[in-house]
């Protein structure tokens, strides 16, 4: 691979890296923000997750359509959930490599600084 492709390759993994690190920034604000916290963070991941639960195993939830619609709802809020969780991970994954990324665009900017000397 010629340097030219490894500067765009690398260019190209930099923008997804900042696109990812950017979204898990506005996920880290959403969380820091009071009422994200009371509408979701507690409202629910908490207190309906807890009720749901609850309902599940409630005697007047025992059809087959009501579990059904149950087990959706405990779906949404586990989907949600991870969702989140994967926001974060791959922020903080690609703001590692980001740094790694950044470097050998540098060094690959250099090397081909040096070849057109030659």
């Amino acid at each position: 691979m010629s340097i030219g492709q490894q500067l765009q390759q690398v260019g190209i993994d930099i923008e997804d890296a900042k696109e990812a690190v950017a979204l898990g920034d506005a996920l880290q604000r959403l969380h820091d923000n009071a009422d994200f916290n009371l509408v979701i963070t507690k409202g629910y991941f908490e207190a309906e997750a807890s009720r749901v639960v609850l309902l599940k195993a409630d005697p007047g939830m025992a059809s087959d359509e009501q579990q059904k619609n149950v087990d959706k709802i405990i779906t949404s809020i586990g989907g949600l959930y991870g969702y989140f969780h994967k926001i974060f991970h791959l922020a903080e994954q690609l703001g590692q490599s980001l740094l790694e990324d950044e470097a050998t665009q540098s060094a690959l900017l250099q090397e081909e600084m040096g070849e057109d000397e030659l």
